[in-house]
């Protein structure tokens, strides 16, 4: 397979994720190619029955995405790149925004206002304990403690929520396990309390292939807990969050770490 039929498969496959079907990806496609095309020529380079390109044509002309001249044979054109992109982004986006509004109404509606202080829940993946971190980071008012026993866990996206917090006036401490690593993200994150000591308990211990990957502790009434196993792969890593004032594993956190960081903050 050729450069061009592979880039050519892939956005086809990348329309059909936000919103196209396969042969309204397929003829698209194919119109970017060239300047303009009947509906046999785009019949004849993309293998889309020619009746059904027609279909295909209107569709994508409703999007914006095509322009068509009703000459005989009518002519089709895609508009440009750069419009088409901006088109579908927003289209996607307002799938979102729907997606959003319709989640948070079932919410309201299902969901009863006051959870149990006592559960404790679990999550697999490297991605989504970045993506709960996050929205701790957004919610948090006053307070964020973070403990990394791999460094790298502390991520791009992760790096400016933090920025974000700082510039909010937010208490933010840092534990790392290394002085490399704390002068490197002291001199990232300026208003950001980053230390490295005492921390030996985040790596393995003993016959325990097993080492602590995150800690999170956020208002003192949030807490989550990752971690990462013998390979240290972010494939692997897993988690625990809870929340509540009077969570006992979240009282359990809040005291350890009261206790830990008394003298480092």
């Amino acid at each position: 397979m050729s450069d061009e039929e592979g880039n050519g498969e892939r956005a086809v496959e990348l329309l059909q994720q936000v919103g196209l079907k396969e042969y309204e990806s397929k003829a698209f496609v194919t119109l970017t190619g060239a300047p303009e095309g009947t509906a046999r020529s785009v019949s004849d380079q993309s293998g889309i029955p020619r009746p059904r390109v027609y279909d295909a044509m209107r569709v994508l002309e409703s999007k914006g995405l095509v322009e068509t001249q009703h000459t005989t044979p009518q002519k089709f054109r895609a508009v440009s790149i750069e419009e088409a992109v901006a088109i579908l982004r927003r289209q996607y986006e307002a799938r979102f925004t729907d997606l959003d509004d319709a989640l948070k109404q079932i919410e309201r509606d299902q969901r009863p206002s006051d959870q149990p202080s006592e559960e404790v829940w679990s999550l697999s993946g490297s991605e989504a304990v970045t993506s709960r971190m996050l929205r701790v980071f957004d919610n948090a008012d006053s307070e964020l403690v973070l403990l990394f026993g791999d460094d790298s866990l502390l991520t791009p996206d992760l790096f400016e929520s933090l920025r974000d917090a700082v510039e909010r006036d937010m208490d933010v401490t840092i534990g790392v396990l290394d002085d490399k690593s704390r002068k490197r993200i002291e001199q990232s994150l300026p208003g950001a309390t980053v230390f490295a000591s005492g921390l030996d308990w985040l790596t393995v211990q003993g016959d325990d292939k097993t080492q602590v990957g995150r800690f999170l502790l956020a208002d003192g009434n949030v807490l989550l807990v990752s971690s990462l196993g013998p390979h240290r792969s972010p494939a692997v890593e897993s988690a625990v969050w809870a929340e509540g004032v009077g969570n006992g594993l979240v009282v359990i956190a809040r005291r350890l770490l009261r206790a830990g960081l008394g003298d480092k903050k």
